[in-house]
């Protein structure tokens, strides 16, 4: 049996401000679903159409893939299989995708499918959205696909978004702007939350807490020393 799950769509920095006041600070959020060990590595592919905005959108989101593949101290790994003419959809490829799935200041979109008694990710999907203007290379009046990439594939991860006014500077930071570049380079909350679900280890068992983990801060041993 599964279940699909629409997660986190980042959204454009103007909507959302009054969360900086109400919304407190965790170093990274995780619920539990996480991708089996048999599923690894994780492949990608881009639905060949890319944005008519900008060239080098493929090698922008390859990159942010690898971003959080080059995470020492993580046993998750993903691959590029290519282009396809695949879109949104659950099909049993992960794809990556423009589109106009959603509505509003949505600027991207991580659509997840899961076993829901397991908690085993099925498949993926990420869909930028078409009414935005994209770049490749952190132009300052266009959103940058790496940037946004990195952040949406630290949702494949099953990171979630965080609102806070002191996350403003991490990759999972759920609010991005023109121009952003920041969230290409992750975070030390960013790596300890991979570095948690998917621990390089002897045994390589993800790490699945029985309710959503709210920023739980790792010690140098990989236990919990403080929650913030």
């Amino acid at each position: 049996m599964f279940k699909v799950s629409k997660l986190w769509p980042i959204l454009a920095l103007t909507v959302l401000v009054s969360l900086f006041s109400v919304t407190p600070s965790f170093s990274f959020l995780y619920d539990g679903l996480h991708w089996d060990d048999s599923d690894l590595p994780v492949a990608w592919e881009i639905n060949q159409d890319g944005t008519a905005d900008c060239t080098g959108e493929f090698d922008a989101i390859r990159a942010g893939y690898q971003t959080w593949e080059n995470v020492s101290g993580s046993y998750f790994i993903e691959t590029y299989l290519g282009t396809t003419s695949d879109g949104l959809g659950y099909d049993g490829h992960n794809v990556v995708s423009w589109g106009e799935s959603e509505g509003g200041n949505t600027l991207a979109v991580c659509w997840t499918w899961y076993n829901t008694i397991t908690l085993e990710i099925i498949e993926c999907d990420i869909e930028f959205q078409d009414n935005r203007t994209w770049s490749s290379t952190g132009e300052a009046a266009k959103y940058d696909i790496q940037n946004i990439a990195t952040h949406e594939f630290g949702h494949t991860l099953l990171l979630g978004d965080l609102y806070g006014g002191g996350d403003t500077e991490k990759t999972m930071y759920g609010l991005s702007s023109e121009g952003e570049t920041k969230k290409r380079t992750l975070h030390q909350d960013d790596i300890d939350g991979i570095r948690h679900i998917y621990p390089e280890s002897g045994n390589q068992t993800p790490n699945t807490p029985s309710a959503p983990m709210y920023g739980l801060k790792l010690s140098v041993n990989s236990s919990v020393s403080t929650v913030i």
